[in-house]
């Protein structure tokens, strides 16, 4: 709770900077958008769920299954894909096209610190 907290206290804070539209925290969605975005939904949902039953199994926890699935991609969301993305957009402003979807240095910038980030695994050993 407290990361979710501090980071829309640095949305908050950067609101000059950077928009709330810029980051994209808006109500009204882009034209036929919806369709795509539950059909991207559903695709993850599924390789999820493969995965998940694929691998090692241990004791289910529901609590913990939902604390997984809601709070650490709120506070990621918001730091990866809205402040942090906005802010390389606005930086470095040249955009290319593919599969005709529009985007910045901003989404490869954050995609390769997200996967770095998420990459390595710490354990005592190092």
């Amino acid at each position: 709770m407290y990361s979710i907290f501090f980071a829309l206290i640095i949305l908050f804070l950067s609101r000059r900077i950077i928009s709330l539209q810029e980051i994209g925290l808006r109500l009204k969605q882009k034209q036929n958008s919806v369709k795509f975005s539950i059909f991207s939904i559903l695709l993850f949902f599924i390789t999820a769920i493969l995965v998940g039953f694929s691998g090692r199994k241990g004791d289910f926890d529901l609590k913990v299954l939902a604390y997984l699935a809601i709070m650490p991609g709120l506070n990621e969301e918001l730091i990866y894909r809205g402040f942090l993305l906005g802010f390389l957009n606005k930086i470095f402003d040249k955009k290319f096209r593919l599969l005709k979807t529009n985007f910045g240095w901003g989404v490869i910038l954050t995609s390769i610190v997200f996967g770095l980030l998420h990459g390595f695994r710490l354990t005592e050993t190092y």
